[in-house]
Formats: structure tokens, C-alpha cells, sequence
């Protein structure tokens, strides 16, 4: 049945549709449903998933397995056929480790992905309710509106207006109009308007069926990791220079090359960041868990990072700021008219099935004021179109043709004729009303032909700002973003509002940035708190002043016409009950009301984002502690003072020991985090500094005092490397003192592993030659006297020099 083609559909009639698929207007019931559900499948398109062997054979291929693999080829070349089975072991790690964390974090993607996916309105057992879209099957009845994504291919069987943008699929390039018996594809967006509709299709029968791939959760690569691989590319032209020093030098005293590819091999191995790519996976697949528990779901990955940078936000005063719980005060009519007129005919204007909070509230007021309706019938009905700022439907009362509205109350007054004493009174009256921080609709109405429209008066609407929202704005001022409100209400309303949550009482009315230059544009959107009058695509224009002047945008939208916005933004924000199409063009989607949800967003991404610097930190200091200290030492010794063996044992202890940084305790930033390659350039050469003359203090001490040959030398330099590094991590991982805050579990059992393993196989001589206990714990005695000795520099660094304010 549902292989029918298109084409039949739309000749089809309605009445003979809905025999076609055996169901009628009422919808179908539960178990009828699931049948067709068992029958049809999932109204879904099943994804190509890539077979696990293929992802995994893939961690084989890039710049750090292809570097493993050349010190392979290098060792085996040099009959040093041990350490390159050791190297092909961690290679095998690697890999292995990478693959394990890729599949972890596509498991939380695809969660993520569920979670975010489409929903439906449709009517079962002859009621209507939301269901995933993927439960839908052909014979539903469903309920599409504007901003909403269609669920499946469907006939509409009842509609008065519905505008669809369906460029995606047939590349028309402007939305058409549908109208009742035409045939709406699946993934189409609909622009305006509403309709009830017969499902058709679903699935892989759907002319272009793509509702499971709606959410965008594609992971490429952060800007954050670029950077660092830069800073391991700038590394790596050191490690040249180094060997082509080294090299001269050994040309100069004749010595043979089969001396100098050992020394090569160990600054090549020692410049390979192998844990890398894992830990950038581990940091953004455990943040994104973190977020998701906190009602925050991540649609890209590097929405992370972006977030962590985000230093001016925009914020939605309806529902966001507010509880965008409406409730009616009492009405001020016009003369002549009643209370109970008013809302009559605001209630003809109103929809319970769209589940606008307006709507809702209007009908409530029906109840609260109990206002008899009379016996009518709607002809027509158009929902909130926020272009025009009103709803309105023609309806029949007793063979009475009226056509009710109700809207925002300048645009209501300018469609009546009210002379200039009403429009004064009503002005006053709105006045007094947004002091006092209500929301106010207007209402009208027409007889039949009648062109003009008769004022019937105002309701007042009152939606109180939420009892955390001025604490949770504070924060994030103190949290160093900037913070403007944008609404679609009137001057006086918005100042009200934002002066009680504590933004700011510089409220300017969006039409005044019209016909100015792009600069006196922006220079008006930094100077004020907030904008009134905003329509969504103002949201747009904000948005591009504020980054016109460098800042990182965050900007709330919940419809269709905010997506232009939310992309637009380095972070948009799809708040809740936000539309699907808002949801698809955000960056982050919340899951409940409120400011908190951004506040956490902004407090974990920079979490998150001081975790990877920390792991940078630590593997740059690494990285030239090795590089440089080797290249001294065999220009003074003139032999290589550890083997390639154990060098990779301790590369490879310290990457099991520094990837756990991904789930430490960070603190987060007090301002917006920036990634300055020179501030963590300088700060890991501090480090590394002290780490280098450790390491020679403790050489001399070994060479001249101890008088340790080259083999004890080789186990006692080891030693150095793997306790040093991994008890430096303890400063290198907090921004203040240590004691500032403790490491996390995994970070304590990590280095206390490390470092443990590393002593076992000193001590038992485990592939490598041992040393005594006396010696071990003078290393690890030094090391911790460093510790301190470096923790009070960095922090006497950080404090004093501007260069490190942005670590």
C-alpha cells in the first residue's frame, strides 16, 4: 500500500484516502497502530553504520600512527627488533584505545540523537497526543503547524493556509502554498500556517525520507584541536633543529651516523603526542554526558568549545527569563462594550490545539470569567503569525458572519477607528500595564463585509520573571558575558522586566537601528541591555553587529524565523519547546525553562575547555623536557643516555597517567576562555624549565656522586622522566596553587599507577637494569621539592604577567 505512487496520492480524493489506509478522521487506535507498525517498520531511514573493523583499521591511518610506524621501520632497520615490538604495541594501544573511545562517544552522540528527534501530533484512540515521529505509520492523522518539521508524507485533509518550504527536496527556492488535498513530502518545513494531515508514507517509502538524520551531530574537528596540533607541528621543527645540531656536531668529532639514527629515533618517539586523539575524545564525550544531565543536549561536539569562548549572550525574555506561564487580569473594555465581550471574542480568536500560551490562557480566562461563547462554528483560522504580530479566524454565530482578532495592541489600535481621546486612554492604559511588567493583547472584531474593525479592549497578561532568574543573570555577568535581553513587547514592558532581574534599564526599541550604518548599528546593540520589539529576523541583525565588533555570540530562539540566528551565532540556543527547525539550526538544545541551564552550559564547556588546556600544558612540558635535556645530555656525555625501550615505557605510562586530565576536576574560568598559543607556548617552557634542571641536578648527582654506570644511568633517567612529569601534573593542573582544589579519582589513580609501575620495573630491573631503593626515592623526594618550588612560580607567574591571563 504505502508503494504507491505519489502522484495517485495527490489525485486521490480525501474521502478515498482515508478508505485507502482504512482509517478516518478520528485517527487510528493503539493496537491498531501497532500492527501497522509491525508491518510498515519505524518510520525512519536506516543508516549506513560502518562496520567496526573498518573504524578500527582506520586509527592505523594519520600523522601519529604513520610517525609510530617509521620508528618501527627505523628500529628494525637498527636490529633493535625489541623495541619495535614495543613500539608496535603501542601502536596497538593506541589504536585500540582510540577505537574504545570513538565507539563510547557515538554512543552518547547517538543518544544524543534520540533524543533531539522529531515528535508528532497526532490523534489516538480519538485523542491527540505526542509521539516520536518515528512511531508514526500510514492511516495517522497528524497536526503540523508553523516551525514544524513534516514527520512523513502525509495529505492534508483540512487546512485553511499552510506556507512549505521544501527547497531541500525539490529545489524549488520559495515556499509554496498547499492547500487541502495536496501532498506534503517528509522533511519539508513549514513556514506558516496549519493543518491536519493524513500520513501517506513513512519510512524508506517517503519521497525523500530523512527524518532520522534531522539533528546534525557531525564531529569535526574543534578549533581547540587544530590549535594544539599546530603547537605539536612547532614542536616537532624544534626536535629538527635539535637533531640537526646534534648531527653537526657529531660530523665535527667523526662520529658515525649509526650513532646519530638512535638519537633521532628517541626525539622523533618522544615528539609523538600518541594519547591525543584519545583525549580529546574523552574530554568532550565525558562533557557531553555531564551536559546531558543537566538538561543541556550537545548537537555538534565543538559546540563545547564554542560555548567555553561565548562572551556576550542574548536571552529571550518569554519563557527564558520569565515562566512564560500566562494567566488573564482583568479586561479593560471599550465603552460600551463588557469584560465578558472582550474575551469572547479574543477566545474566537484563539486555538487550544496549538498550545499557544496566549491561546491557552485566553481560553482559561473563559472558565475564570465564565463567559458563554454561544453556539459558533470556526470557518477560518490563522495562528499567531509573528510578521503581522496577530491571530485571527472567521467564525459563524447563527448564521452571523464575524471575523475576531487579537494581537499586539499598537497594531490592533492602528487597524480601528479610534479617534484621539480613546487612543490616548488606551495608550495611558498600556503604559500603566507594562510598569507593572504585564503583557497586554488587544482585541477586534467585524461584522460579515464590514470593513472596518471595532476595538473591543485590552488583556492584560501577566508573566512573572522566575525566582532564580535575577541571581542566575548576575552569575553570568560575574562569569564575565554580557547580557541583553530581546522581546517582542514594548519598550516599557521589557525595561520593567529586565530592570527586575538586574540586566539593565537601557532598553531600545529595535526600529531605531533601522536606516543606520552597520557601525552605529553595532555600537548600539554593545551600548544598550536590551531591544524591544524584536522580531526574529532583528535577532539576525543583532547578532552580526555584535560579532562585526569580535564577540562570541550566544543567542536563545525557540521558531521557525529565529534559525537564521541560531546559525548565524558561534552558539545558538534552542530553548525549550523550541520548534524542530529551531532545534535542528542550534548548537545547544535545552530541556527545561530557565536561565540555569545556560549558566551550567557556560560553567562545564569551560570546564571542559581548562582540561584540554591543562592536558596541553602537561604534553608540551613533556614533550620539551625530553627534547631538550636529551640533546644537552649527548652533546655533553657524548652517548644516548636512555634507551628507545625505555623511553616508549615511559611514554607510554605517562599517556595512561596524563588522558585522565579528560575527567579532571577542573575549576572553570572566571571569563570567557580564548586559546592563545603563545600564553601556553611560555607557560609549558616555564615548566619544562624546571622539569630540565631537575632532571641535570639529579644527572649530576647520579654521574658524580653515585657513580652510576651507563646501564644504571639509563634505568635512574627513566626514573626521572616518568616520576617528574607525572608529579608536576599536580601544578600544571591547577590555574591557582595546588591546594586549591584535588584531582579527580581517575587523575589520582592514574598518576599514582604511573608512578608506581614505573618504580616496580626500576627497582626489579624489568627490561632494564635495576637501581637501588635509596636512589628511587631520592628522585621522587627532588621531584616533589620541585613540585613546590614550581607551584609557587606559576603561581607568582600567572599573577603578575599579562601574558598568562588567559590560561
Amino acid at each position: 500500500m504505502q508503494t504507491i505512487d505519489v502522484n495517485y496520492w495527490k489525485n486521490l480524493k480525501i474521502k478515498d484516502a482515508l478508505s485507502e489506509l482504512s482509517t478516518t478522521e478520528n485517527g487510528l487506535s493503539s493496537s491498531e497502530a501497532q500492527k501497522r507498525l509491525s508491518k510498515y517498520g519505524y518510520n525512519e531511514i536506516p543508516e549506513k553504520k560502518q562496520r567496526p573493523i573498518i573504524k578500527f583499521l582506520k586509527t592505523f591511518y594519520g600523522p601519529i600512527p604513520f610517525m609510530l610506524i617509521a620508528v618501527i621501520v627505523i628500529s628494525f632497520f637498527l636490529s633493535k627488533d625489541i623495541d619495535a615490538y614495543i613500539v608496535i604495541g603501542l601502536l596497538l594501544f593506541n589504536s585500540i584505545a582510540a577505537f574504545a573511545e570513538e565507539y563510547k562517544a557515538d554512543n552518547t552522540l547517538e543518544l544524543l540523537k534520540k533524543k533531539l528527534s522529531v515528535s508528532a501530533n497526532v490523534i489516538r484512540d480519538g485523542k491527540w497526543q505526542t509521539i516520536a515521529a518515528r512511531e508514526l505509520v500510514p492511516g495517522d492523522i497528524i497536526r503540523i503547524r508553523m516551525g514544524s518539521i513534516v514527520p512523513a508524507d502525509a495529505k492534508i485533509i483540512e487546512s485553511n493556509y499552510l506556507s512549505v518550504d521544501q527547497s531541500a527536496l525539490t529545489g524549488e527556492s520559495l515556499p509554496i502554498t498547499a492547500k487541502e488535498g495536496d501532498v506534503i513530502y517528509s522533511s519539508s518545513i513549514i513556514k506558516g500556517g496549519e493543518a491536519t494531515a493524513l500520513v501517506i508514507s513513512t519510512g524508506q517509502n517517503t519521497f525523500f525520507g530523512k527524518t532520522a538524520n534531522l539533528v546534525s551531530v557531525a564531529r569535526s574537528k574543534t578549533h581547540l584541536e587544530s590549535a594544539i596540533m599546530r603547537l605539536i607541528r612547532y614542536l616537532i621543527i624544534i626536535d629538527v633543529g635539535l637533531v640537526a645540531a646534534v648531527i653537526i656536531y657529531a660530523l665535527t668529532i667523526n662520529e658515525g651516523i649509526l650513532t646519530i639514527i638512535p638519537f633521532a629515533l628517541l626525539i622523533l618517539l618522544a615528539s609523538v603526542p600518541v594519547a591525543l586523539p584519545a583525549a580529546f575524545t574523552v574530554a568532550m564525550a565525558y562533557g557531553t554526558e555531564r551536559l546531558s544531565s543537566k538538561n543541556i543536549l550537545i548537537t555538534k561536539l565543538e559546540s563545547i568549545e564554542e560555548a567555553s569562548t561565548m562572551n556576550v549572550v542574548c536571552l529571550d525574555k518569554t519563557g527564558t527569563i520569565t515562566k512564560n506561564q500566562l494567566a488573564i487580569e482583568d479586561p479593560i473594555p471599550m465603552t460600551e462594550k463588557t469584560v465578558e465581550e472582550v474575551i469572547k471574542y479574543a477566545a474566537f480568536a484563539s486555538r487550544k490545539e496549538d498550545q499557544d500560551q496566549i491561546d491557552l490562557a485566553v481560553l482559561e480566562g473563559v472558565q475564570k470569567y465564565k463567559v458563554d461563547l454561544g453556539d459558533f462554528k470556526v470557518l477560518n483560522f490563522v495562528p499567531f503569525d509573528p510578521n503581522k504580530k496577530l491571530s485571527s479566524a472567521t467564525v459563524s454565530i447563527e448564521g452571523t458572519i464575524i471575523e475576531a482578532t487579537k494581537g499586539e495592541p499598537n497594531t490592533i489600535m492602528s487597524m480601528c477607528n479610534l479617534n484621539e481621546q480613546q487612543k490616548l486612554y488606551f495608550k495611558d492604559k498600556l503604559l500603566e500595564l507594562s510598569k507593572r511588567g504585564f503583557r497586554t493583547v488587544a482585541v477586534a472584531y467585524k461584522r460579515g463585509d464590514d470593513k472596518a474593525w471595532n476595538f473591543v479592549g485590552l488583556i492584560p497578561l501577566n508573566d512573572e520573571p522566575r525566582e532564580d532568574s535575577k541571581e542566575l543573570i548576575s552569575e553570568l555577568k560575574n562569569l564575565g558575558l554580557k547580557v541583553k535581553m530581546l522581546t517582542g513587547d514594548n519598550e516599557a514592558i521589557a525595561k520593567e522586566i529586565a530592570t527586575r532581574v538586574g540586566i539593565g534599564d537601557k532598553i531600545l526599541n529595535v526600529d531605531s537601528l533601522k536606516g543606520k550604518s552597520e557601525d552605529e548599528i553595532s555600537d548600539l546593540v554593545i551600548e544598550n541591555d536590551g531591544f524591544a520589539g524584536v522580531f526574529p529576523e532583528d535577532k539576525y541583525m543583532i547578532v552580526k553587529a555584535l560579532q562585526r565588533k569580535g564577540y562570541h555570540v550566544g543567542m536563545t530562539g525557540d521558531g521557525v524565523n529565529d534559525a537564521p540566528a541560531l546559525k548565524q551565532a558561534e552558539v545558538g540556543i534552542a530553548v525549550y519547546n523550541a520548534t524542530d527547525v529551531a532545534k535542528n539550526a542550534a548548537d545547544i538544545v535545552l530541556t527545561s525553562f530557565g536561565v540555569k541551564a545556560i549558566v551550567d552550559a557556560v560553567k562545564e564547556s569551560r570546564s571542559i575547555f581548562e582540561r584540554m588546556i591543562s592536558y596541553t600544558l602537561m604534553k608540551i612540558a613533556k614533550i620539551m623536557q625530553i627534547a631538550f635535556f636529551l640533546s644537552g645530555a649527548f652533546l655533553v656525555l657524548g652517548f644516548l643516555p636512555i634507551s628507545t625501550l625505555q623511553l616508549i615505557l615511559m611514554i607510554f605510562l605517562n599517556d595512561i597517567g596524563s588522558i585522565t586530565l579528560s575527567t579532571d576536576n577542573e575549576q572553570y574560568s572566571n571569563g570567557p576562555d580564548t586559546w592563545d598559543v603563545k600564553s601556553i607556548f611560555t607557560a609549558s617552557f616555564i615548566f619544562s624549565i624546571f622539569l630540565i634542571v631537575e632532571a641535570a641536578i639529579l644527572t649530576f648527582v647520579g654521574l658524580n656522586i653515585f657513580k652510576l654506570n651507563h646501564l644504571e644511568f639509563e634505568t635512574f633517567l627513566f626514573v626521572i622522566f616518568a616520576v617528574s612529569i607525572e608529579i608536576i601534573k599536580l601544578s600544571i593542573r591547577e590555574r591557582k596553587t595546588m591546594w586549591n582544589s584535588w584531582p579527580s579519582i581517575w587523575v589520582s589513580s592514574g598518576l599514582v599507577v604511573s608512578v608506581i609501575i614505573s618504580l616496580l620495573l626500576a627497582y626489579f630491573g624489568i627490561l632494564m637494569t635495576p637501581i637501588s631503593l635509596e636512589l628511587i626515592l631520592m628522585i621522587v623526594g627532588i621531584s616533589m621539592a620541585f613540585l613546590l618550588l614550581t607551584d609557587i612560580t606559576k603561581v607568582l607567574a600567572y599573577k603578575h604577567f599579562a601574558e598568562f591571563k588567559d590560561l
